[in-house]
């Protein structure tokens, strides 16, 4: 099918040049995008036109780590203030429910909500198989197939659970045994859903990541053998590294070294690994990351949420590392408002003292930058190099805003600054994934959205009243 996006106010590539076209038209037939440019310059016959006067055209947005099955535990007000060990030891025992039919409903929400604030790519660390679901990962790869996102999934695992933990299940009266995964049996999962789902090559609607929560400091053989799993199989390596002070005392402990070291040792560093939050990295680390082309996941909204502190973007762009944005879990950030993820991040490094000079203050951030986070950086973490930007030959991953809107107006000196400075409502007026429009005028294509809220409101009170 050809698509052709005629007379748009805005296009901005994002490519390398970071070029910004005042005005112009683009072709897309099938998943690429074939033809950008002045209208003068694209001719042609096409399938669907769409009116693109007074529209502003941005690649997808990519988000680069996330747990959908935690959006059915949002605003939980038992840990609206809670610490995140007193965080954990509350809500495992409720996620613990969590089975194939609240996993379908968490991912259709928590895509549609990715869609409808302008992104087109996710990825999801599903490292929960509560009773030994196994077949979760499975029920959120179709469920994000039958709602059209490209995805990322990342088949992660909790191979072992700190002793709080264990007493939080007992207190429960939950095994927990069945919370955990043996090794053995998290090696051959992931290696059956690389087998089942992982698709290469241009325009991949799925490709799959392996990971972990923790990393196991007192097993390096596991690690190893994950990363060896991995690289045979060419797919990404994933974990969240903070690090947290007991982390560092462990592998201080063990190893007279840092977390960073023992990653990189094991094989979790490199352009093959990406890291979420990457919270109290110091210059050491920066420069570990920087130097072996290991990707960020930036989740400020989360980060705040749970007191972790933020991590030094600035420096690490001054560095050279490859920074995208997240929304992360929905019981650590409440909403998966993409866009609003991205204002978060332009406006919270700017705060007085936050950062050393020279990027400090107003000084740290730019909406350009943060845009370019959003986009070509969340291309380059998650090693693709068909997708983050608008370019002949590209993946047909396209938003759209409607820039005569209230929410605009006053702001069309720089339109581009406006949809994250200016903004108060993030859903966009179209979402093109795969040169398949799946938001349009700023509701589902595919699936409707009263349904899903219901669903997923029931599969939240089945949640919470069976830990009850």
């Amino acid at each position: 099918m050809t698509i052709l996006i005629k007379d748009l106010e805005l296009i901005a590539t994002f490519d390398t040049d970071d070029r910004i076209l005042p005005g112009g038209s683009l072709v897309i037939e099938g998943p690429a995008i074939t033809a950008l440019g002045s209208p003068t310059q694209i001719a042609g016959p096409a399938d669907l036109v769409i009116d693109g006067a007074g529209k502003m055209a941005l690649p997808g947005f990519i988000n680069t780590h996330h747990h959908f099955f935690q959006q059915l535990t949002r605003a939980v007000p038992a840990v609206h203030s809670a610490s995140i060990l007193d965080w954990l030891r509350y809500l495992y025992p409720i996620w613990a429910g969590v089975d194939d039919e609240a996993m379908y409903s968490a991912t259709l929400l928590s895509g549609a909500q990715l869609l409808l604030t302008g992104c087109t790519t996710t990825s999801d660390m599903a490292y929960f198989y509560p009773h030994g679901r196994a077949s979760l990962i499975d029920t959120e790869i179709l469920a994000a197939r039958e709602l059209g996102i490209r995805f990322h999934p990342c088949r992660a695992s909790m191979p072992a659970m700190e002793a709080d933990l264990f007493d939080a299940f007992r207190a429960a009266g939950i095994p927990a045994a069945d919370m955990v995964e043996g090794k053995d049996r998290i090696l051959a999962e992931c290696e059956r859903v690389i087998q089942r789902y992982d698709e290469r090559g241009p325009f991949s609607m799925c490709q799959v990541a392996i990971g972990q929560t923790d990393k196991t400091y007192r097993d390096p053989q596991f690690m190893r053998d994950m990363a060896d799993l991995a690289r045979r199989y060419g797919v990404m390596l994933h974990t969240h590294l903070h690090p947290r002070p007991d982390e560092i005392a462990q592998c201080q402990e063990l190893y007279r070294k840092e977390p960073i070291d023992f990653l990189e040792e094991t094989g979790w560093l490199g352009p093959q690994a990406w890291l979420a939050h990457a919270t109290a990295f110091q210059p050491a680390y920066i420069e570990r990351v920087a130097r072996t082309g290991t990707g960020i996941s930036h989740c400020p909204s989360s980060n705040m949420r749970l007191g972790y502190g933020l991590a030094p973007v600035p420096a690490m762009a001054e560095a050279g590392v490859n920074i995208s944005v997240a929304v992360d879990g929905g019981a650590s950030n409440d909403t998966g408002d993409y866009l609003g993820e991205l204002r978060q991040t332009l406006l919270v490094h700017r705060i007085h003292g936050l950062h050393p000079e020279p990027r400090s203050g107003v000084q740290a951030t730019s909406p350009y930058e943060v845009l370019a986070f959003g986009t070509r950086g969340g291309a380059a973490v998650l090693d693709r190099d068909d997708i983050g930007s608008l370019e002949v030959g590209k993946a047909s991953d396209i938003v759209l805003y409607d820039l005569n809107r209230l929410a605009y107006a006053g702001a069309l000196h720089d339109p581009l600054a406006a949809i994250l400075l200016c903004g108060e409502s993030h859903i966009v007026d179209t979402t093109i994934v795969n040169g398949e429009i799946l938001v349009r005028d700023g509701r589902l294509v595919r699936m409707d959205e009263a349904t899903i809220t219901a669903a997923a409101n029931k599969a939240a009170s089945k949640l919470l009243d069976s830990s009850r």
